[in-house]
């Protein structure tokens, strides 16, 4: 599919301007400066905060899901990356095309600052701001040029945040409206729990655990694959738990009828094949050792009684 896309968007400029030389840097540049920008902008509405004791600084953390009213300026930018940059890469922007790097310049510079300034640099997905980082200095690197060469003049800049800034307000306002939904206590129930309340024929049976709680196999699958892995790779485990509490959470809270718990459950079928391999290759690894100490101490204490 992504072949597909990156083909129809590269392919025609291409055989527009007979420069197949061109079409390793087209497909990078489609690649890097428009699917994968646009992908990361639409995804990161799930780093949003599940409840409001997550939000550090109050709604403004919420923003991840309030840009959304941001797409009409992205999908502006983006085309004019592609006008400029892949359609008629050498000639002179049109207008329309320098506002929308001035927008994408704009918008993708507030995504990263508000990335920093809520996620900060020191945690384990801290990672997910490169794409934001690099989009932001190609946008901001080609504002500065038109504005040298005389492209994008006082009266452009003013026009063009002027026009952007109804977008700007509705997304406050949206995440302002996110904010207030939050729940004030933690959820405690994730993707794997949420895909229990499927119809029993398909999910159960259910069994009872520790806790007064109930499981069905899928969900007692992951729990051991979790506790193999925490002793396996403790370090890897705490990343992973730490994003899949923000994540897992927020993606179980849009599972509210038997019949999305059915899908999420029948999508999560691949995953618990896997999970059960690893749990069987563990378990039969410590067999193995557990054989392997009670045949050393039974040598130890023949060579002690000779």
């Amino acid at each position: 599919m992504l072949a597909l896309l990156l083909a129809a968007a590269t392919v025609p400029p291409i055989i527009r301007h007979h420069a197949w030389k061109r079409a390793l840097s087209g497909f990078a540049k489609t690649l890097l400066g428009i699917y994968i920008p646009f992908l990361v902008f639409l995804l990161a509405c799930l780093l949003t905060p599940n409840w409001k004791g997550g939000c550090r600084w109050g709604w403004v953390d919420c923003f991840q899901a309030g840009k959304l009213a941001l797409v009409p300026l992205v999908l502006w930018a983006m085309a004019a990356i592609y006008a400029t940059e892949i359609w008629s890469p050498g000639r002179a922007p049109r207008p329309w095309s320098v506002l929308g790097i001035l927008q994408g310049a704009v918008v993708s510079g507030v995504c990263l600052f508000h990335g920093v300034f809520t996620i900060g640099l020191d945690r384990e997905y801290s990672w997910g701001l490169v794409v934001p980082l690099y989009v932001a200095a190609w946008y901001m690197l080609r504002t500065v040029q038109y504005a040298q060469r005389g492209l994008l003049r006082w009266p452009m800049w003013h026009l063009g945040l002027l026009g952007s800034a109804p977008f700007w307000a509705v997304s406050v306002w949206l995440s302002r409206v996110q904010y207030t939904k939050l729940p004030e206590a933690p959820p405690s129930c994730f993707v794997v729990s949420a895909a229990m309340r499927g119809h029993t024929r398909l999910v159960g049976p259910l069994s009872a655990v520790a806790g007064g709680r109930y499981a069905n196999r899928q969900l007692v699958t992951f729990w051991r694959l979790e506790s193999v892995w925490s002793r396996f790779s403790p370090g890897t485990h705490r990343s992973f738990r730490r994003i899949y509490n923000v994540l897992g959470a927020t993606v179980a809270a849009h599972v509210r009828s038997p019949w999305t718990a059915d899908a999420v459950f029948l999508l999560l079928k691949p995953m618990e094949v896997m999970a059960r391999s690893v749990n069987y290759v563990a378990a039969y690894r410590s067999r193995e050792a557990q054989a392997q100490v009670s045949k050393d101490t039974g040598a130890c204490s023949s060579l002690r009684k000779g």
